[in-house]
């Protein structure tokens, strides 16, 4: 598996981790718990938005997450089984 794809994939699930643990979405929350530059925070967040773990950005300039802490989870380790990593679902 390409190095670069592993190093993307495991940002993006911190990157889901960190707005599901605080409920809350904003690049300067990545930025900040992640210590990336904007650039990269705000493609995380375009990412979520359209595998639907966030919502668009709102006239107020919010958004809302949409997906459950256990969804994500769940789905994580069915996509870890389905690369063929070992996941706690396989053991």
């Amino acid at each position: 598996m390409n190095n670069s794809f592993v190093n993307d994939r495991e940002m993006y699930d911190r990157a889901v981790m960190v707005v599901l643990a605080n409920q809350s979405v904003s690049a300067w929350l990545l930025e900040r718990y992640l210590l990336i530059s904007d650039i990269r925070a705000t493609g995380l967040l375009a990412t979520m938005e359209s595998r639907g773990v966030v919502g668009p950005l709102l006239a107020n300039g919010e958004r809302k997450v949409l997906l459950q802490r256990e969804t994500f989870e769940m789905a994580s380790r069915l996509d870890g089984n389905l690369m063929g990593e070992t996941s706690e679902i396989s053991r």
